[in-house]
């Protein structure tokens, strides 16, 4: 008899736990059209509106009026900020639903700067609805937690760096310069270490992270500065021809009517000590000035000589005035101002003769390693500088038998050189 009472017991337990979630299922899904106004409200979505208002015909056959776009990105998104698992969608028609099973991963890795923490989407036919789940890279807790914390850190960033009279154009550089200053590329086959250099985690909190990592935290930027922009999936043409599999990622964003590109990721040089032999903070900065720019707000012909991408998916970026701009009117001065503050350092040539007494001064005083610099390569030949080397070491206390002499090209035609004696 107390086994009996007992099953009776569990039996409605079981039942008043049924009821409980159905009918707080029911309760949150109930009307879709006032779940999304009131989701709207509490969690604008930027990235929904740049997909709307811009993919026309361009990813997977969606045209802006689809409605559809609208409950995909708001409770999506809002699913991924919050932490949830599922998503479930109302009175969906059947090609609704074939739209979603279909184009959900391509539409998430455009527009949303976490998708990185997804690996896979699946669906299910309820009694409630059209349910979407969502299978996470890591754990929800980690989820959770790092997309919290990355959140925190943009939103630092632009309560630091972005002023109310930037204009759009200079906010969209500060982010994509603080990126690429506080970011190394960083590449992992440890799955605990790759995954978060997919993500905006990556470049906030450990200042690492691939491509993905840098476009999806310019994204994550740009879509709190409520400036429209979006990320492409592409190849690099050199790697393409090697491993077709390796693929690349940058952004394309939206400016006073046009679409611009902008790579983060080429945008900060990788710097070996095969380069230069004994790396300093202000040579590693040198470099970086002369590369920093060269796919900052660029078209897509530009683009095109060194990428590769399906351009029937993205839109179309035609502008090629902008970057020209950017870099003769506003870039211009500022760069070479910092490049000779930071090259006077380092002995700049003043002609071949100067570059003797160099190596036979620092020779004398037993220096092995001798930096120097000329402001226009096309100045001065590289035979001659060789030869005004080999007097320099002839004419001194001591001979080497040898010499490396190392050399990078920095901005506006400058020269930065090692030389090692051995």
């Amino acid at each position: 008899m107390k086994k009996i009472t007992k099953l009776i017991l569990v039996f409605l337990i079981i039942l008043l736990g049924a009821y409980v979630y159905t009918h707080t299922l029911e309760e949150a899904s109930v009307d879709l059209e006032a779940a999304i106004k009131l989701e709207t409200a509490e969690h604008t979505s930027v990235a929904f509106e740049t997909a709307q208002t811009h993919t026309k015909d361009k990813i997977a056959g969606v045209k802006p009026e689809d409605v559809l776009l609208n409950e995909v990105f708001i409770k999506l998104s809002n699913c991924i900020e919050d932490g949830r698992e599922t998503v479930t969608f109302l009175n969906l028609t059947e090609e609704d639903k074939k739209f979603l099973s279909t184009n959900i991963l391509e539409l998430l890795e455009t527009y949303n700067p976490y998708s990185g923490y997804i690996s896979s989407c699946g669906f299910l036919e309820t009694e409630l609805g059209f349910m979407v789940g969502i299978y996470y890279r890591t754990s929800l807790f980690n989820t959770s937690t790092e997309v919290t914390k990355s959140t925190e850190l943009a939103n630092a960033f632009i309560a630091n760096y972005i002023s109310s009279e930037d204009s759009d154009l200079e906010k969209i550089k500060k982010a994509h310069d603080f990126i690429i200053s506080n970011t190394d590329y960083f590449s992992s086959k440890n799955d605990k270490e790759a995954y978060s250099s997919h993500v905006p985690y990556g470049v906030l909190h450990h200042g690492k992270a691939v491509c993905e990592g840098y476009a999806k935290t310019l994204q994550l930027i740009l879509n709190k500065l409520e400036i429209r922009n979006i990320a492409v999936e592409g190849m690099d043409k050199l790697t393409a021809t090697t491993d077709p599999n390796v693929l690349h990622m940058w952004n394309k964003v939206y400016l006073d009517g046009n679409w611009y590109n902008v790579d983060p990721t080429w945008s900060d040089p990788v710097i070996s000590n095969d380069t230069f032999t004994k790396i300093r903070k202000d040579i590693s900065e040198l470099i970086l000035l002369k590369s920093a720019y060269k796919y900052f707000m660029i078209s897509d012909e530009e683009l095109a000589k060194d990428h590769e991408w399906d351009r029937d998916r993205y839109p179309a970026a035609t502008d090629d005035t902008l970057a020209k701009r950017i870099k003769e009117e506003w870039l211009h001065e500022e760069t070479q101002n910092r490049q000779y503050k930071l090259l006077s350092n380092y002995n700049i040539l003043a002609d071949y003769d100067s570059l003797k007494e160099l190596v036979r001064g620092s020779i004398n005083s037993r220096e092995t390693h001798i930096y120097f610099s000329i402001l226009d390569s096309s100045q001065f030949e590289e035979s001659k500088i060789g030869k005004k080397i080999n007097e320099g070491i002839n004419s001194s206390s001591k001979h080497f038998k040898q010499y490396y002499l190392n050399s990078h090209d920095l901005y506006d035609n400058a020269r930065m050189f090692e030389l090692i004696l051995k």
